[in-house]
């Protein structure tokens, strides 16, 4: 008896190492131990559960806008910030139903929806005149405050993808109140974003991570091109185009390194652009331009290439 007591402590420690090297949750222990029977119910289950969200959503915007001219301010804030408070709460009560565990993601969603919008209406309603972005900072700060308490309690991952949302939300409201520029904001957040994702890869919640490497080097490629003042439209003088590889190189090097599909398409588009950037300011004009563009085929040939045994060798990652 004690043997196989033992044997089975020693199997649960093997279990839960492996478990901690490869990042993976309950949820994921839950998933694969679903039947393949389960789970397309389980698929129609979900659709039909996102729909009757959506219409929900639907009905509520379509109410409120038949009806907002004759609502007095306190009723307008009822009407949105309690919907989004009533969502919420019954999507946080529905975490602890086995029946409703394909509802509380929606929920939770629409929820922290309404809640923001109910926040802004709050601000226009009650609170005349002010700094914008100093409104946008009381809202999604207390956004994120409330879905970070929840994700903290709860240890849910689209709690902790929602929390994330409304932080990236006030620092971009925060820089913007001190005046840095658009294209400046979004680099900032992109570089952010890529460190909180890699982060967040390392541990069970690392499903959000696709989104979030996806979003943050697809803001860095494009704040790259505004930061050096680089159009293919006009001719400037003063672009600084002849970075842009370097920006290229970093991309595809943070995708290799984190082992992100999503990062390394970011990566290899945004050298795709720097090559037609080039070819278009500096060899259009010249002799050799249909050799130019014969090159500029090969190279985006062996780019694809690369990029698919690359990818390949990320294994399942996003």
């Amino acid at each position: 008896m004690s043997q196989t007591v033992t044997t089975r402590d020693e199997a649960l420690v093997q279990i839960l190492q492996l478990m901690q090297r490869y990042g993976i949750g309950s949820e994921d222990i839950r998933e694969g131990l679903t039947t393949a029977s389960d789970k397309k119910g389980g698929r129609v289950q979900t659709l039909l559960v996102y729909l009757g969200a959506a219409l929900i959503l639907g009905g509520i915007g379509t109410y409120a806008n038949m009806v907002w001219g004759n609502l007095a301010s306190f009723e307008r804030v009822v009407v949105s910030l309690g919907s989004g408070i009533v969502a919420y709460v019954l999507g946080t009560l529905a975490i602890s139903d086995a029946r409703l565990t394909r509802a509380v993601t929606p929920l939770l969603a629409i929820g922290a929806f309404l809640q923001t919008g109910g926040l802004f209406v709050y601000l226009a309603e009650y609170a005349h005149g002010g700094n914008f972005y100093l409104g946008e900072m009381a809202v999604f700060g207390v956004m994120a405050i409330q879905l970070a308490l929840s994700f903290w309690s709860k240890r849910r991952t689209d709690l902790g993808f929602l929390a994330i949302l409304a932080f990236v939300a006030f620092v971009q409201a925060a820089l913007a109140y001190i005046g840095m520029g658009g294209e400046w904001i979004a680099m900032v957040l992109g570089i952010s974003g890529l460190s909180i994702a890699w982060g967040i890869d390392k541990t069970p919640y690392r499903a959000m991570t696709p989104f979030g490497y996806f979003m943050s080097s697809a803001a860095i490629a494009i704040a790259s091109f505004d930061i050096l003042d680089v159009s293919f439209f006009t001719s400037r003088t003063q672009s600084y185009g002849w970075l842009l590889p370097l920006f290229s190189v970093a991309l595809v090097g943070v995708s290799v390194a984190a082992k992100s599909r999503t990062a390394l398409f970011v990566g290899i588009l945004h050298l795709f652009f720097t090559v037609g950037y080039f070819t278009d300011h500096y060899f259009k004009d010249a002799v050799g331009w249909p050799l130019a563009l014969i090159a500029m085929g090969f190279i985006l040939i062996g780019l694809s290439i690369f990029a698919v045994r690359l990818g390949r060798g990320f294994g399942k990652k996003g």
